[in-house]
C-alpha cells in the first residue's frame, strides 16, 4: 500500500510538472498571440489613419476646386456687371455730348 501511495505521489508530482510546463507553453503561446494581434491593430489602425487622411486630402481637393470655380462663375458675373456698367456709362456720357453738341447747335442759330 506503501508503495502504491509512492508511485501515486510519484505520478501526481511528474502529472503536476507537466501541467505547469504546459502552462508555461501556454503562457508564451498566448504572449506571442497578443504581440501579433497588438501588431495587427497596430497595421489596421495605420491603415485606416493613412485612408482617413487621404479622404480628407480628397475631399480638401474637391471642395477647392469647386471654391474655385464658383469663384471663376462669380468673376465672370462680375466681369459682365462691370462691361454693362461701362456699357451705360458710355452711353450715358455720349448722351450727353449729343445734347451739348445739341444745345450748341441751338445757340448758334
Amino acid at each position: 500500500a506503501e508503495h502504491e501511495l509512492k508511485n501515486t505521489q510519484q505520478m501526481l508530482y511528474a502529472s503536476e510538472t507537466q501541467c505547469k510546463q504546459m502552462a508555461g507553453d501556454l503562457e508564451r503561446e498566448r504572449e506571442k498571440l497578443e504581440e501579433k494581434i497588438t501588431e495587427c491593430l497596430q497595421k489596421e489602425s495605420d491603415r485606416l489613419e493613412k485612408r482617413h487622411e487621404s479622404n480628407l486630402t480628397r475631399e480638401r481637393e474637391w471642395a477647392d476646386k469647386r471654391l474655385e470655380e464658383e469663384l471663376e462663375r462669380e468673376r465672370d458675373r462680375c466681369a459682365k456687371r462691370e462691361a454693362g456698367a461701362l456699357e451705360a456709362l458710355e452711353q450715358n456720357h455720349n448722351r450727353i455730348l449729343m445734347e451739348e453738341k445739341k444745345q450748341d447747335g441751338e445757340r448758334d442759330h
